[in-house]
């Protein structure tokens, strides 16, 4: 090469460089975690609503969904932080109108090209909605029959993968040197090793192979446009090496992205279905972008040199594939800065992790209590199988009353603490009468102690003390059962103290607080159940779910390989080749979409993927705790033995009851609201068909207690082993390696 040709190569692989260099940050669309929505129709006309999104640090990514008009929040947001996110649950009620038809958008979206969002909607008759907003599509009109759906969800992610293509420089980059490596038409046969490679992603993705770090997919695809364009410059057109590079940047790239919808797509099927139509899209764009670089270079030679232009070209895109892959590791380490980067326009400051409201919609709210300035202060707390009733009373207005002893001295003793308190719940039992569903309810548990009260709440003594009558403060507690939320609850008041004709009372239920006050013309105090929005937390086998099988795709894949291999081995009709290719391509098609649940020999010794894994520890976690809602001992241990194995049930039920109790108060036993499983960090297999899934979770969870809710958010690590017993699966024993407060 001439020295001014040489010196013009220079020039182009610096200034392509540079150029690409700048440019690459559009590649960033795919490291970036995404949001997600997810809308859960429940019976009645309500939707459960989970949003979810990206946090750096004390940021958050300035996005929120906007939901169909007529939707009204049935309760405040519970919003809470898990490890690099932000997550807010409520529950909405409709106007009567279908959800089917209305359209649902992510405001903010549209302005920048830092994330996605993934949309979810699961319906009650119309199944279950995958789809991918992106900042080119931002909103998503659900359709108005279930036989739509599947086109309409093919056809918004299809339109998706149009957007990313056109945002990510790095394919357009991948298409320009393949075309240029294959001299034109052949390049779509290395196309369809792309496609191949996609296809077996779904295959892996489908076993549970769903995790690969798109940064270093991005970074494999840009090593391989790098080695195509040496092969260019050294004007090299073997083809037989790429293949296998071509396929495995499809490949990874593919699994990369599944990777980003796995964390957030727990139904296979959902999954599959969005991944598959992203591909699709992905791919078609590709090979129409392709074919125009095909045209391209096809009329190219009629003016002018093409084989120079082809290595300048070749010079262009190494140098490219070079830059855009610094700047993909340049842009990963701006994530992990938490000082504001591109996206800050786009950031709200967020409060820290201990101030963020923790309040469940299955406790009540919290009521600040100071010093008690009343004689008597009274607390119903309605709850899921129990209805509780707590009294505050200061002791020297109880000493008024004709029914018990006057006191000797100004210190209460800490043996004479017991007869009062026992004089005084015998008080409480004859004189005031709580009835549920219309009936005389009768205390399954009844408690007295002396306790400190101030803006923390009510505390009880770790030991007794003797007591000063003038400051001295008693706290009761009557626990009533019940097998479901209760209809109606009435309270009969009749232990007015002498100090006061009157007697302040708070309401709970699982949704709000009220106050009220009972006084001698108006001692009754009524509640009833208007809780439209409320989910009765239930106890429920976690099934062993049969395989989704794609038989028809295994036949037509396995029918096609036969026909390709003959054609190759006795240079078969060109009609035969073209039926196989279309079988093959059917096969990939209906892989996600046409299934059949089949029953495997040898089921049990299959190990569950870390997918079904997750979905498996969640449910059997969430019933251990549900389980323990009731104080009736044989009843927790029915409801264990749905979920723990029989030889284990004493050891669970003592470990965990041990743990709540911790939380304990006057009676209150902590109720934990939600397991979030964080990771699973191992599966293997045991003897006798059990699996040890080494797992981390999180429980949120409350005790109401004189009216103050306490919040409690803790960290566990165990290694849960679980086994399948029969149709369903059961713990078998849980091993805590870690425990950690967190709130």
């Amino acid at each position: 090469m001439r020295r001014p040709q040489r010196i013009n190569f220079y020039i182009a692989f610096l200034v392509t460089f540079f150029l690409a260099l700048f440019c690459s940050t559009a590649v960033i669309a795919d490291e970036i975690r995404p949001a997600l929505l997810e809308i859960t129709e429940q019976p009645g006309g309500n939707f459960e609503v989970i949003w979810k999104v990206p946090m750096r640090g004390d940021l958050v990514l300035g996005l929120r969904p906007v939901l169909p008009e007529g939707w009204t929040a049935a309760d405040t947001p519970q919003s809470y932080t898990i490890p690099g996110a932000m997550v807010e649950r409520n529950t909405y009620t409709s106007d009567g109108q279908p959800i089917t038809g209305q359209t649902l958008s992510i405001d903010g979206l549209s302005s920048t090209v830092m994330t996605d969002v993934l949309l979810q909607i699961k319906l009650i008759k119309d199944g279950v909605y995958a789809v991918i907003l992106k900042p080119s599509s931002p909103s998503f009109t659900i359709p108005s029959l279930h036989q739509e759906q599947l086109a309409t969800v093919i056809f918004q992610n299809i339109k998706g993968a149009f957007g990313h293509l056109a945002r990510s420089i790095n394919h357009i980059v991948l298409i320009l040197a393949l075309v240029l490596l294959a001299s034109g038409p052949r390049a779509i046969k290395l196309l369809i090793a792309w496609v191949f490679g996609h296809a077996a992603s779904l295959v892996l993705v489908d076993f549970g192979v769903a995790s690969f770090p798109a940064p270093v997919a991005e970074v494999l695809c840009m090593i391989a446009v790098f080695l195509i364009a040496r092969s260019i410059v050294s004007n090299r057109q073997d083809l037989g090496s790429f293949w296998v590079l071509v396929f495995g940047a499809g490949l990874f790239h593919s699994l990369a992205h599944a990777g980003i919808l796995a964390e957030t797509v727990a139904d296979k099927p959902g999954l599959l279905g969005a991944l598959f139509a992203f591909n699709l899209g992905l791919d078609l764009g590709q090979i129409l972008l392709a074919a125009a670089a095909i045209g391209t270079v096809i009329i190219m030679p009629r003016y002018g040199p093409f084989p120079k232009t082809r290595i300048v070209a070749g010079y262009a895109l190494g140098s490219a594939a070079v830059a855009i892959g610094m700047g993909i590791f340049m842009n990963a380490a701006a994530l992990e800065d938490p000082l504001e980067n591109a996206a800050a326009s786009q950031t709200l400051q967020m409060p820290t992790a201990r101030s963020v409201n923790m309040k469940s919609p299955n406790t009540p709210g919290p009521v600040s209590i100071q010093q008690p300035k009343d004689p008597v202060s009274v607390f119903l707390t309605i709850e899921p199988y129990e209805v509780r009733l707590e009294v505050l009373f200061r002791v020297k207005d109880l000493y008024a009353l004709k029914e018990l002893d006057p006191p000797t001295a100004d210190m209460i003793s800490p043996e004479s603490q017991d007869p009062l308190i026992e004089n005084v719940l015998g008080l409480m039992q004859d004189r005031v009468s709580v009835m549920i569903n219309g009936k005389p309810a009768d205390a399954v548990a009844r408690r007295g102690e002396f306790v400190t009260a101030g803006s923390y709440g009510v505390m009880t003594r770790k030991q007794k003390i003797p007591e000063r009558v003038d400051e001295a403060i008693m706290g009761v507690m009557f626990a009533y059962l019940g097998d479901d939320l209760p209809k109606e609850v009435t309270l009969d008041w009749d232990l007015f103290l002498p100090a006061s004709s009157e007697v302040k009372a708070t309401l709970s239920d699982p949704l709000e607080s009220k106050q009220g006050v009972l006084t001698e013309t108006a001692p009754t105090l009524r509640w009833q159940n208007q809780l439209a929005g409320f989910k009765m937390p239930v106890v429920k086998p976690v099934p062993v779910l049969l395989p989704d099988i794609p038989i028809i795709s295994i036949v037509l894949a396995f029918v096609s390989a036969i026909v390709f291999a003959l054609c190759s081995l006795r240079r078969g009709h060109w009609i035969l080749r073209a039926l196989a290719a279309a079988g093959m391509a059917l096969a990939i098609a209906c892989y996600p979409f046409v299934r059949f649940k089949v029953q495997i020999p040898g089921l049990k010794s299959i190990k569950p993927a870390p997918q079904q894994a997750v979905v498996v520890v969640d449910g059997l976690l969430t019933n251990v705790y549900r389980s323990f809602y009731l104080r009736d001992e044989g009843t927790i241990y029915d409801r264990l033995a749905l979920t723990a194995h029989g030889d284990q049930l004493t050891d669970i039920y003592l470990q965990v009851r041990t743990a709540l109790e911790l939380e304990d108060r006057g009676g209150a036993r902590a109720r934990v609201d939600q397991v979030q499983i964080q990771e699973v960090r191992d599966i293997k297999r045991q003897a006798d068909g059990m699996f040890a899934v080494d797992t981390v979770w999180t429980a949120n969870g409350s005790v109401s207690h004189f009216g103050h809710t306490h919040y409690r958010q803790n960290r566990y690590h165990a290694i849960m082993s679980i086994v399948q017993d029969e149709d369903t699966w059961k713990i078998h024993q849980i091993e805590l390696l870690d425990e950690q407060r967190l709130l």
